[in-house]
């Protein structure tokens, strides 16, 4: 997905269920095109309405435009998901305390990266996610009427976590994940032959 409030919104309103904030590859500090607004627009054009094929690799976002892509997108009654880069604690914290309805985590190998994910995206007593965010709450209830302590209680079980198998290895040792209730979903994205 690109940046932008606006576009987030407008993606939202397109009837998806669902849109993908993906933040994996990088940040769009650094583009430094003279350009950028028009090939942005021109990308956006193509893949939305015309279905052509866009390089997206410069259309990168930063945490600021996350946590304002997650806002536009729910405030449209559409669950924003968003794509960290790693599993990582911090990483994960920050993608849901910006209100995202579920994560995407994308390079997990074995068990014990299954394991830490779960730790860092429950609160106690499933993992160990600590809690302090005032957004997230209100990306679940854009009416304002849910509580801290709602989201608290409701969040682990409503929290989508999702895991790419992207290699070989993974692959493998994916049978862990068969009985690994707490995540939500696997995805396979690894070429084996």
């Amino acid at each position: 997905m690109f940046p932008g409030t606006n576009l987030s919104r407008f993606i939202a309103r397109a009837g998806f269920d669902w849109v993908c904030v993906d933040c994996e590859h990088g940040n769009m500090a650094g583009t430094g095109s003279s350009n950028y607004v028009s090939e942005y627009c021109s990308a956006v054009i193509g893949l939305l309405l015309l279905r052509t094929s866009a390089d997206v690799s410069t259309f990168l976002i930063t945490d600021a435009q996350m946590h304002e892509s997650v806002a536009a997108i729910a405030s449209c009654g559409v669950s924003p998901i968003v794509r960290i880069p790693d599993n990582q604690g911090w990483m994960v914290k920050r993608a849901l305390d910006s209100g995202a309805h579920g994560i995407v985590v994308p390079l997990l190998y074995t068990a014990d990266d299954a394991r830490k994910l779960v730790q860092s995206a429950k609160f106690p007593p499933v993992g160990q996610r600590g809690y302090g965010s005032p957004f997230s709450m209100g990306m679940f209830d854009v009416q304002g009427g849910m509580s801290g302590l709602q989201y608290l209680q409701q969040s682990n079980e409503s929290l989508i976590t999702i895991v790419q198998i992207e290699t070989r290895e993974a692959f493998e040792n994916v049978r862990f994940l068969d009985n690994f209730f707490l995540v939500s979903h696997v995805v396979y994205l690894c070429s084996v032959g």
